[in-house]
């Protein structure tokens, strides 16, 4: 009779423990993923307000990392201008070609020429006769019309983007003027909206206006606190 090897059998239960706890917790792995992607699918879009707060946290996260690591130098209103400008002529000359065609199609013409046969009315009645050989021409003012294109476009993408800079360089020369760097430039903005945003929900009537002003500006710092 064969005798049986003890340290083979704790060898093979070791194995098959471990791909017990593999398989298990790859199962588990593969169940939370699906709870997650359930959860993303169902939930509702955050809101404006939100957004914003998820934003200012970044925000808030990417400074605190920046000084620990030491990365993310400050960068000041005049670099933030010259980037921008540069930015804005790159984007500029992606859009268009060297004829100032744009590369892009979903671009808007503001008015829009419709081409008709020309007809004489019958008079006492709805009624009008062609006139063979003969066109119209009706210019219409563009059903929709949007100087920045067709919404959804290519055009129109690139043309948002090019407003996004251009609201940078906005407050890239706020930051220049003050002698302030372009990230508080960024989070003063940030706090200007939200104290507007508490102004709109304590300026009441009968509410003395600096009472307020007093509450609004409370809550704002107590926001940016979190």
């Amino acid at each position: 009779m064969a005798q049986i090897d003890v340290n083979e059998l704790r060898k093979l239960f070791s194995e098959n423990t471990k791909k017990r706890q593999k398989a298990d917790f790859a199962r588990k792995i593969a169940k939370e993923e699906e709870k997650q992607k359930i959860k993303e699918a169902t939930a509702k879009p955050p809101t404006r307000q939100q957004r914003m707060e998820a934003e200012v946290k970044r925000l808030k996260t990417q400074d605190e990392l920046n000084k620990l690591t030491g990365r993310g130098k400050a960068e000041s209103g005049a670099d933030a201008v010259d980037r921008l400008l540069k930015a804005m002529k790159d984007q500029r000359n992606l859009m268009y070609d060297k004829d100032g065609e744009p590369v892009f199609s979903g671009k808007m013409e503001e008015k829009t020429t419709l081409r008709g046969r020309r007809s004489i009315p019958i008079p006492g009645t709805d009624r009008v006769i062609p006139i063979p050989g003969m066109s119209r021409e009706i210019e219409i003012d563009t059903p929709g019309f949007d100087p920045r294109g067709r919404k959804g476009s290519n055009f129109r993408i690139a043309q948002e983007r090019m407003e996004e800079l251009q609201k940078d360089l906005q407050t890239a020369q706020k930051a220049k003027e003050q002698g302030i760097t372009m990230q508080e430039a960024k989070r003063n903005e940030d706090v200007q909206k939200k104290y507007e945003e508490f102004l709109k929900i304590f300026d009441r009537p009968g509410v003395d206006r600096r009472r307020s002003d007093y509450l609004a500006r409370l809550s704002t710092q107590s926001f940016f606190r979190k």
